[in-house]
């Protein structure tokens, strides 16, 4: 499947990935990340992720967010003036 829509979450994540191999993309910078990957994302990174290849990809995602709070947010996380 082709890359989800850039997004960033509420809160931070963490991911584990149990088969296959993601493509995520930070920064434009795209990594493969396969079996056994551990993934920190703190709050706000502008993210996506997708497969590229033929094999299901299979991660848990942990969201570490307020109660309440939808986990992912669709636009970009407003900057500090």
């Amino acid at each position: 499947m082709p890359s989800n829509a850039p997004h960033h979450r509420t809160g931070a994540a963490l991911y584990y990935v149990l088969s296959g191999t993601g493509a995520n993309t930070v920064e434009g910078k795209t990594e493969a990340r396969g079996p056994g990957s551990f993934i920190y994302e703190p709050a706000g990174l502008v993210h996506q992720w997708g497969n590229p290849g033929d094999t299901p990809l299979t991660f848990l995602t942990f969201n570490i967010n307020q109660e309440g709070v939808p986990a992912v947010a669709p636009d970009r996380p407003a900057t500090s003036q």
